[in-house]
């Protein structure tokens, strides 16, 4: 692996062949950092979604102890990812503002006493929002998919006088319904 643009850009060995094979990740500014340059490119989480996906997959084909072991650290470096973007949306904080504070639930994680919407369990299959993180209801806090209706079919479906609503899936408050917005992170 060699280093192209510190924290952004990589090129990555492949076996079989001298070529090198990139890897770019989102390059944006905010409140913590400036940059002169800005790029689309992946977010890590998904890089560990794949890598979970990839993992099972080997898994299946020879069972071993270790590899299990490797999905268990992955899925719980991805929920930990989710976990910090979740506890910022649910307090104000974002990527815009320079600091957050760490301080009253510094340990939570490791304790899972934060109320987390989501478990580590299979966290690489939840619905993932245009902003790269899971999907969830601001108002219940529900995981939530906006692709299916809370019946289980297209969202896009069926008229509103034969029960159909725009809540999605996971939802239990309705929150997409009142004068908020559509209330979804």
């Amino acid at each position: 692996m060699r280093m192209v643009d510190d924290g952004h850009v990589y090129d990555l060995e492949q076996l079989g062949t001298e070529d090198k094979h990139r890897l770019t990740f989102i390059k944006r500014s905010g409140g913590a950092v400036s940059y002169d340059q800005e790029w689309p490119g992946l977010q890590t989480q998904e890089v560990l979604r794949a890598l979970i996906d990839r993992t099972l997959y080997l898994h299946d084909i020879l069972p071993c102890a270790e590899t299990l072991d490797a999905v268990y650290h992955m899925r719980m470096a991805l929920y930990n990812y989710e976990l910090r973007a979740w506890r910022r949306k649910t307090v104000d904080v974002n990527r815009k503002d320079g600091e957050h504070d760490d301080e009253p639930n510094l340990n939570a994680h490791r304790t899972m006493d934060q109320d987390c919407p989501f478990p580590v369990e299979h966290i690489e299959t939840f619905p993932i929002g245009a902003d790269g993180h899971i999907m969830f209801c601001m108002g219940c806090n529900n995981i939530i998919d906006d692709q299916w209706c809370w019946c289980g079919d297209s969202i896009v479906h069926g008229p509103m006088e034969l029960g159909h609503t725009p809540v999605p899936i996971g939802c239990t408050c309705g929150y997409a319904n009142n004068d908020v917005g559509d209330g979804y992170e």
